[in-house]
């Protein structure tokens, strides 16, 4: 296993999570209260025709690419969201899966996965990305 050394990196986001329950007002106020520096990590978005709305000009929006109106969504800053690209193959209406370039030294696994309480956790999911991750010796971040 190879050492990273941490005065190389820049690590100046921070990750927080919140379910929006698809309330316009929720989202309206994540989106004023959103600092440049965080990445975010939905579940129950308000999504219209695939896009999160009033996503603020400082960060780019990532959803799952699924013909039902996804229960997920990834907003990260621009800068990290130019090095970011999602897997698909790890990715679905109920989770998103990022790869992000944090620099030239390290790339972290984001994760994002609406649990619905009528339904069986994800286990076989949440293997295959803890597996890619370890695979890939990537950071994960669910």
């Amino acid at each position: 296993m190879s050492s990273i050394n941490p005065r190389k990196l820049d690590l100046s986001t921070s990750v927080i999570q919140i379910n929006l329950g698809k309330r316009f007002t929720a989202a309206s106020t994540l989106h004023k209260e959103l600092k440049t520096n965080q990445t975010c990590l939905i579940q129950e978005p308000v999504v219209r025709k695939g896009v999160v709305g009033n996503v603020p000009k400082s960060h780019k929006q990532f959803v799952p690419f699924t013909q039902d109106k996804p229960r997920v969504a990834a907003l990260l800053p621009k800068d990290l969201g130019k090095k970011t690209m999602v897997l698909a193959g790890l990715s679905s209406g109920d989770s998103i899966t990022l790869r992000s370039n944090i620099n030239k030294d390290l790339s972290i696994i984001l994760t994002s996965i609406y649990m619905d309480i009528t339904k069986d956790i994800p286990s076989d999911l949440i293997t295959r990305i803890a597996s890619y991750a370890e695979r890939e010796k990537l950071p994960l971040i669910a």
